[in-house]
């Protein structure tokens, strides 16, 4: 029997030279089969392979969605929040163009008190210094009662208004306080000049002491001083019908670089503290407007408010049968001139002030007048001018040690004038110090002078005390600068 794979052995060669065609079919069957193995799995790997992807993708998709509803969500929340911020947006221009139409009113109105009472303190001046000139000129027993009178009705009117700008500046936050060196022994003249008539008329004893520790010179507001002893004392004589008034000024920690300067003013009004205490509420507005106010009680309110300003303290002392105290406490920074204090002095030698050449600029003729003779009379050479341009051209012939500037005049202003003579080539002249006369309530009065280049400012109305003081001060301050 023959052995099969024997007999295919020995022909395979036989079929190689002799069937190439079944040969070749063979191959190309086996590489056809790996080929499509090769792409079963290729077809397989990618089969698998989207199948993971689309999984990856519908697990992004469910994110997305989510993220998608989230989306939707804070923007329906910024919709309504942008909605809510519209309405807020229309309700704050609305207030601000509320808001603005008030302070416009409220600046129309100060500015309308301002310059009213700008109007009001020059006539007011004029009349105090004539007042004074006639005192001064051996008058009549009767005749010396009617100026004094006449004097302290002045003085009162000029307090009233005073009190009513403070009114106007706190109830919108504008009050400015000063920080400036001043003597404490001129402004308790000042208070004592303003109140003797007065307690006077009234059958009174009027006590007003010092101790002689207190310094004579402080740093700080001396026009607020002077208000807020003035309103204390007005009201305190305003309800003391007999006995006496009493004003004590004291201090604490004189040694250090702030004081405390204490002030007592008492009168024997059988008590009324408790009622006082009550009427130190500031008045409304409304109430104002209405006319439903006591004087007395402004002027209280204001020296309550001005005393905090300045981080003071306002005490009330009432005992039954006794009398009222109002205890002030206030803040001044101490310049230590090692002076005492002289209260009792009825006024200043101003010999240091005699052959002082001073050109004083004024258009009007009334206060020209009367500032010149009060200069005159204590030894001052004085020439006067209309207006700013005449005042150059004067300047410009003659020498001077001091020139009193008033602001407002026709052809040429006082800033004007200053600034010219701040431009002029001559050392000694530009130099010249130079002292500003304004009857304007706003205090950017003082600070628009200093940018003018002048040394110093004085409001009107003004007492001769403090004219002759200020140009004691600027003088012999230019004299050591």
């Amino acid at each position: 029997m023959r052995d099969p794979l024997r007999f295919n052995l020995v022909l395979l060669p036989f079929l190689f030279c002799f069937q190439p065609s079944v040969f070749l079919i063979s191959v190309n069957q086996s590489i056809l089969i790996a080929f499509l193995g090769s792409l079963a799995f290729l077809v397989y790997y990618f089969l698998d392979k989207k199948a993971s992807i689309m999984a990856e993708l519908r697990e992004k998709n469910i994110a997305i969605d989510a993220q998608k509803k989230e989306l939707e969500e804070a923007n329906r929340e910024l919709e309504l929040k942008n909605t809510s911020l519209d309405l807020l947006n229309k309700k704050l221009v609305s207030e601000m163009a509320e808001r603005e139409n008030i302070q416009n009113f409220s600046f129309a109105r100060d500015r309308f008190l301002a310059n009213t009472s700008s109007e009001m303190r020059s006539p007011l001046n004029n009349i105090n210094h004539l007042t004074h000139s006639l005192l001064e000129s051996s008058p009549r027993e009767d005749q010396v009662e009617a100026l004094r009178n006449l004097q302290f009705s002045v003085n009162d009117l000029v307090v009233f208004i005073n009190d009513m700008l403070n009114f106007s500046k706190i109830e919108v936050g504008k009050v400015n306080l000063a920080d400036r060196e001043f003597n404490l022994a001129a402004s308790i003249r000042s208070v004592q000049n303003r109140f003797e008539q007065q307690v006077k008329e009234k059958g009174l004893l009027f006590n007003l002491e010092c101790d002689a520790d207190v310094p004579e010179n402080l740093l700080g507001d001396q026009a607020r001083l002077v208000q807020i002893v003035s309103n204390l004392l007005s009201k305190m004589i305003h309800q003391t019908d007999e006995g006496m008034v009493d004003v004590h000024f004291s201090a604490e920690n004189t040694k250090w670089s702030t004081i405390t300067l204490k002030i007592a003013v008492s009168g024997t009004d059988n008590g009324q503290g408790l009622q006082l205490l009550e009427n130190l509420q500031q008045p409304s507005k409304e109430e104002l407007e209405k006319g439903q106010y006591d004087r007395q009680d402004l002027s209280l309110a204001i020296a309550k408010r001005l005393i905090e300003l300045q981080n003071g303290t306002l005490e009330v002392e009432s005992r039954a049968g006794l009398g009222t105290a109002f205890l002030v406490s206030l803040p001044f920074k101490n310049i230590n001139k090692e002076k005492k204090l002289a209260v009792s002095q009825a006024s200043r030698n101003y010999s240091n002030l005699e052959g002082t050449h001073v050109l004083l600029v004024e258009d009007n003729k009334v206060n020209q007048i009367i500032v010149a003779n009060l200069l005159r009379k204590v030894g001052m050479d004085v020439t006067t001018a209309d207006n700013g341009k005449e005042a150059l051209e004067i300047f410009e012939r003659q020498d001077f040690d001091l020139v009193l500037m008033d602001v407002q005049m026709p052809e040429m202003n006082g800033y004007q004038a200053t600034a010219e003579i701040r431009r002029h080539s001559d050392t000694n002249k530009f130099k010249v110090p130079i002292i500003a006369l304004t009857s304007s309530a706003f205090l950017t009065a003082k600070e628009k002078a200093k940018l003018f280049g002048m040394n110093d400012h004085v409001g009107k109305p003004f007492s001769p005390e403090e004219l002759l003081e200020k140009i004691s001060h600027c003088l012999e301050f230019c004299k050591t600068t």
